[in-house]
């Protein structure tokens, strides 16, 4: 696979979550929810047109489940599965009908496996998190929103939408306990290692 199609899957979560918990003296569970900002790889290869369309990310839903092994005060080993929408928009200017705007939603199941780095003030938490997710399509749709509505199906399948991948997920942020659970604000970056479009 050539260079250009590396940077794959490019996505921004920036959620605030109540996250109860179940605790023990080493482990916690809990889950959250949120937003995600992303975009896709491989664009260029599906979308032909005027050369002056642009990409606006899209903005999807996240589902979280999430389990912490902690090892000590600084070091867990945190484990997630999580329902993500990813995808991207696509806006074509100059049509006879006037400019066309669509997007691309999948969905996707993604189990990321994070080395935890943190650290708490009183009832403050900050932490790091770095580590390896891996994601499986479990849908894909095509939407037109202007000048006509509609939407198709995509097919995962050689030569069309990629079921399956793989990236680095990189993430900071900050907790607050309150009451049985914390607030947390969360941010996170994946890159994927994989096109989302299969050659």
């Amino acid at each position: 696979m050539k260079n250009i199609y590396v940077l794959a899957n490019l996505i921004l979560f920036l959620f605030i979550t109540t996250q109860p918990a179940v605790y023990s003296q080493k482990f916690r569970a809990g889950g959250k929810i949120g937003m995600g900002i992303s975009s896709l790889s491989n664009w260029e290869y599906r979308s032909s047109g005027s050369e002056n369309k642009t990409r606006p990310p899209l903005v999807g839903f996240l589902v979280n489940l999430t389990g912490k092994y902690q090892f000590n005060d600084l070091l867990g080993l945190q484990a997630e599965l999580q329902y993500i929408q990813k995808g991207e928009g696509l806006k074509i200017p100059g049509s006879v009908e006037g400019d066309y705007k669509g997007k691309t939603r999948i969905s996707y199941l993604t189990i990321p496996v994070l080395i935890n780095v943190s650290h708490a003030f009183d009832k403050i938490l900050v932490y790091g998190v770095l580590g390896p997710y891996f994601a499986i399509g479990l849908s894909g749709k095509s939407i037109s929103l202007e000048p006509y509505a509609g939407e198709n199906d995509l097919v995962f399948q050689e030569g069309e939408l990629r079921r399956f991948d793989m990236g680095l997920s990189i993430g900071a942020g900050a907790g607050y306990r309150l009451g049985p659970g914390d607030v947390f604000l969360d941010l996170r970056y994946d890159l994927g290692f994989m096109g989302s479009f299969s050659l």
